[in-house]
Order: C-alpha cells, then sequence, then structure tokens
C-alpha cells in the first residue's frame, strides 16, 4: 500500500481548509460474474460488498488506484446498464458520455487515476466483447491476455494505475 502526506506530491490530497489527508492506494480488483459474462473492477470497500453480495468470484488485483482525489488525477467511475446486465468501469470523458449515451447508470466513484502516463504506472484498459455484451477494464498482464484470448477487443486507454 502506497501513501504520503506530503502536500503537492502524488498520493496526497488537501482540503478546502489547508490540511492534507492521507490518501492511499488500494487494490484494483477484478470481479466476473460466474453465471453470466460480466465482470466488475471495483477500488472501494462498498464495491467489494457489493460484488462479494451479488455473488461476483474475485479474479484478481488489477493493480492500485487512489481512495481520493489526488493532485493530477481524474475519477474512476463505475455504471450499470440493467438491460444488458453489464458494468462499465471509465475514467474519461468519453467513456463517461458513451455510458450515459448507451443506456448507463451511475453507480459511483471506484477511486482515482491519472489521465496520463506518469513514470511508476501503467495502462488501465478498456476492452468490449460484443457477443457477451460485456466491457472489461484490466491492467494486469495477464487478464490482457485472457481477455484477448477470450476474443475481446481492445477499446481505449481509461487511465494510468500503480502496478
Amino acid at each position: 500500500m502506497t501513501t504520503t502526506t506530503t502536500g503537492g506530491k502524488p498520493g496526497s490530497a488537501a482540503t478546502d481548509s489547508g490540511r492534507v489527508h492521507t490518501a492511499q492506494a488500494v487494490a484494483l480488483e477484478l470481479w466476473r460474474n460466474p453465471i453470466g459474462q460480466d465482470t466488475l473492477s471495483v477500488g472501494t470497500a462498498l464495491g467489494r460488498r457489493s460484488a462479494i453480495s451479488a455473488r461476483y468470484r474475485f479474479v484478481r488485483s488489477e493493480g492500485q488506484v487512489f481512495d481520493r482525489r489526488v493532485e493530477g488525477t481524474v475519477p474512476l467511475t463505475l455504471y450499470w446498464h440493467g438491460g444488458r446486465g453489464d458494468h462499465l468501469t471509465t475514467a474519461t470523458a468519453f467513456g463517461v458520455k458513451s455510458a450515459v449515451a448507451a443506456g448507463y447508470r451511475f453507480i459511483r466513484d471506484e477511486g482515482y487515476v491519472y489521465p496520463i502516463r506518469r513514470t511508476g504506472t501503467v495502462p488501465l484498459r478498456l476492452f468490449w466483447h460484443a457477443g457477451w455484451g460485456d466491457n472489461l477494464t484490466l491492467a494486469h498482464p495477464s487478464s490482457v491476455a485472457e481477455a484477448l484470448r477470450a476474443g475481446y477487443l481492445y477499446v481505449r486507454t481509461e487511465g494510468y494505475i500503480l502496478p
């Protein structure tokens, strides 16, 4: 787990009062629904509890995201499409616009990611499987390889996370 309390450096988050709160790097977890083909990427305790209560199975940690906004980061947002039975995790303005236009509903922010590459980060990539109607947001090399073997297509890089 990575933390820092020094203002202005990655991992710090200043409040309006000027106090600095420690931001932590937390695991971005990949979960899969064993009944359907839906996958879910979460970085919050609420996201994890939701995955467990919906009987999703933990696959692996994709890397780490910040648990609160720090300088230079953007929210990693989770959306849900009830008709498709699909979760979508995105951090780009285009991803948010596309999700809303396709009928996805905002659920919550699952962490914070860098929108551009920084030293020591890895790309967080979005994949799509048309046959299953499933969006998949991944960073771990094993996850990416498995997605490509399963027929997922690369869509875009959503941001950059800690490995």
